[in-house]
């Protein structure tokens, strides 16, 4: 269920764990108590408040952090005869950054970019858009896809004389044996939050994780009139998922 990308280190040499955290629909995975992950450099230990963060270090082996850490924000990809292209998660300069078309930021990213197509992923969005001369592509999400009515969504890309050519894929899959293996887990336990809201997001395609966090945060601003996401108390985020109607 979970995606991993790799945060700015917070000093050199060899990575800690820190540096290794999951990410869903945009935003780090919340369970209603999203605080933060702190590397302790005196005991080289990683303290993880996040029950979902803590759930997926714990499943962690130190050759997966390693191969996670060794892996480039972006790739050029290379075939003889066709045009070069980037992939990455986020952008090709951050794996956090969103190259939604929508977003405000988005013409003046394109305007960056070194080749005429990227393949992006981390908004979960299937979609495909051409600014300033660049296309970019997002193939969907196998997992947890967002607008596709709980659908696998993938991309198959082809050569074809000099060209690439895209077809997008949609496919139903067992959302059901997904859901009872969360139960397995007892995740509604460990992350009661980001169960809920996955769990609608798998069956109804309704709230999102980035939604709640957006709706979690102007209910706390409204009260308190702190602007912090980082901090944002479970109340409130209790509060987003009633407001959207999220099952428990």
């Amino acid at each position: 269920m979970a995606r991993f990308f790799a945060v700015e280190k917070r000093e050199k040499g060899r990575a800690s764990p820190f540096h290794i955290l999951p990410a869903v629909a945009g935003t780090v995975n919340n369970d209603g108590t999203l605080t933060s992950v702190e590397y302790i450099e005196e005991t080289n230990q990683v303290k993880v408040e996040n029950p979902m963060l803590a759930y997926v270090f714990d499943r962690l082996t130190p050759d997966q952090i390693d191969g996670f850490e060794k892996m480039p924000v972006s790739l050029k990809i290379h075939y003889q005869g066709f045009q070069d292209f980037v992939i990455c998660h986020g952008s090709p300069w951050k794996t956090n950054e969103s190259m939604r078309e929508d977003f405000g930021y988005i013409d003046e990213l394109t305007k960056r970019l070194e080749t005429e197509l990227t393949i992006c992923a981390h908004f979960h969005i299937q979609s495909k858009y051409t600014r300033n001369g660049k296309q970019v592509i997002n193939p969907g999400a196998v997992g947890v896809p967002l607008r596709s009515n709980g659908q696998a969504q993938f991309m198959m890309l082809t050569g074809n004389h000099g060209k690439w050519e895209t077809e997008f894929v949609t496919l139903p899959y067992d959302r059901e044996s997904v859901i009872r293996e969360m139960d397995e887990e007892k995740l509604s336990e460990q992350a009661p939050g980001w169960y809920r809201i996955t769990k609608d997001v798998l069956r109804n395609g309704r709230a999102t994780h980035l939604m709640t966090l957006m709706k979690a945060q102007e209910l706390y601003e409204q009260d308190t009139g702190i602007n912090d996401w980082k901090n944002i108390p479970e109340e409130y985020w209790n509060m987003a998922l009633e407001e959207m109607k999220a099952p428990k």
